[in-house]
């Protein structure tokens, strides 16, 4: 009998037929294995539905529910976590690809820390097969609750949440918020929960025109902004004067230029193409399971930073 403490995994998919191999692949390759993926199509119109199928179908612990129509990923989490029934919940994207120890990273931290609630880690964006560059966050819960006034400091793809460290009155989505639902959860919970970031790089974050967050900046953010509000009014968050500052400046930078504009900005700041690699015919193929990559270590030079990978066979 598996003693490790079960694992489920949250995957809502809508319209993700290009990527949804990749992603549930590599939950399949995780070196931690006692997890359950709870698959949630959230009303797809594309061919996701029949790849959940197949999948679930050559292991039973993936388990997949259909909503009749596009509920959002708020609807998708609340309704993953009343069928979920593992000790820990983690997140997984659709279109994002978890390194094969993600799992036994943050289940261990967990068993090493008991008192922490939420976990995430770093992350490394991919735009097609190039990786465009790296997401560092804060550590500690002190530095992670100045942050979250300002950036996400608890990165979706990379959570793992404790439920028997989160209050059971709060342990709940607001949909209405979507898509960033889970920022308005973190504040509800930051007085009475431990938060706390692994410095590894643990998820590759798939980018593109198509994540919610980007498809309409000033919307995404005018929901940032009310979420800041509410955070404020309603669950006593104090942001300190730097983080105050910042909010400002970003609310007139992005309610004072278009979507497009914006949105060339971002793929400016953040694309440096650290390194690529072929992830059709390496990396989760179907095909070819019996090679994978695992990414090693971000090396931090003066002036670049790039990835130094490993080619590692299959155990068979």
């Amino acid at each position: 009998m598996n003693t490790d403490p079960l694992v489920s995994i949250i995957l809502p998919v809508l319209n993700a037929e290009k990527y949804l191999s990749n992603a549930i692949e590599s939950v399949l390759w995780q070196t931690y294995q006692n997890w359950e993926l709870i698959a949630i199509d959230d009303g797809s119109q594309d061919s996701s539905h029949r790849i959940l199928k197949k999948y679930a179908s050559l292991d039973k612990r993936i388990k997949m529910f259909k909503n009749k129509k596009n509920n959002g990923i708020g609807f998708c989490m609340n309704l993953g976590l009343l069928k979920a029934k593992g000790e820990y919940i983690a997140r997984q994207d659709a279109d994002d690809i978890s390194l094969p120890v993600r799992l036994e990273k943050q289940v261990n931290f967990f068993l090493e820390n008991p008192f922490i609630g939420i976990l995430g880690s770093f992350m490394v964006e991919l735009n097609d097969n190039k990786l465009s560059s790296k997401r560092i966050m804060p550590t500690t819960h002190t530095e992670i609750k100045n942050t979250m006034f300002i950036r996400q400091a608890i990165q979706n793809p990379t959570m793992m949440i404790k439920v028997s460290n989160i209050p059971k009155n709060k342990f709940w989505y607001d949909g209405s918020l979507s898509p960033v639902d889970e920022l308005d959860f973190f504040f509800r919970i930051l007085h009475n929960v431990r938060f706390a970031n692994i410095a590894e790089y643990l998820v590759l974050y798939r980018k593109h025109q198509h994540n919610s967050s980007l498809m309409n900046i000033k919307k995404t953010f005018g929901l940032t902004f009310y979420t800041r509000l509410k955070a404020c009014l309603s669950y006593k968050y104090r942001p300190t004067l730097k983080s105050f500052l910042i909010h400002w400046l970003q609310s007139l930078v992005v309610f004072s230029f278009p979507n497009t504009f914006l949105y060339k900005v971002f793929q400016i700041w953040k694309d440096h193409n650290i390194a690529e690699i072929d992830l059709d015919n390496i990396l989760f193929n179907p095909v070819q399971l019996e090679n994978q990559i695992e990414l090693l270590k971000v090396f931090e030079g003066k002036n670049r930073s790039f990835l130094i990978y490993k080619y590692l066979p299959a155990i068979r």
